[in-house]
């Protein structure tokens, strides 16, 4: 259905970048889903959001947006990519290996200084497991970080 002068021009507006409230909301709802399915919905095949209170056609219907007029990473097939991502069981140990030894390096070569940075990376790794989404991301990030404690030189 062709759109209105009024309504194609918002939707260029927000399309061109304009909207980063409307951005920002749907980057987080993306990054906190664990999913795409809805089993009383079906097959999802697209989603478009829309500002509250932004109305079209003297005010009795919203004016909505597809993800991908919002961002390139917020097209449906890029929002998925975030629920399937392909990293390994040699991914997971080689970052737990590199973590492993970040966390002596400043023990073993007697430097104190290095043990706030370590703290920090630590904190880093709690804090990302308490929000990652998906649900295997968010496992292996509290596997990590759980590692990275007990590698630590002061948990010994």
């Amino acid at each position: 259905m062709p759109r209105r002068r009024g309504e194609k021009a918002k939707a260029e507006h927000r399309a061109g970048g304009d909207c980063p409230a409307l951005q920002r909301t749907v980057r987080q709802a993306a990054a906190l889903a664990v999913g795409d399915t809805d089993d009383d919905e079906g097959v999802l095949v697209g989603y478009a959001v829309a500002l509250p209170g932004d109305r079209a056609d003297g005010g009795t219907r919203p004016v909505w947006f597809s993800g991908s007029s919002l961002a390139y990473d917020l097209s449906l097939p890029r929002v998925r990519e975030r629920f399937d991502i392909p990293v390994g069981a040699d991914d997971w140990a080689r970052a737990e290996a590199r973590i492993r030894e970040a966390a002596g390096l400043p023990g073993r070569a007697g430097r104190a200084e290095g043990a706030g940075d370590v703290a920090a990376l630590g904190d880093l790794l709690v804090a990302a497991a308490v929000h990652a989404a998906p649900a295997l991301v968010r496992a292996r990030l509290q596997a990590a970080a759980e590692a990275f404690e007990q590698a630590r030189p002061s948990a010994r």
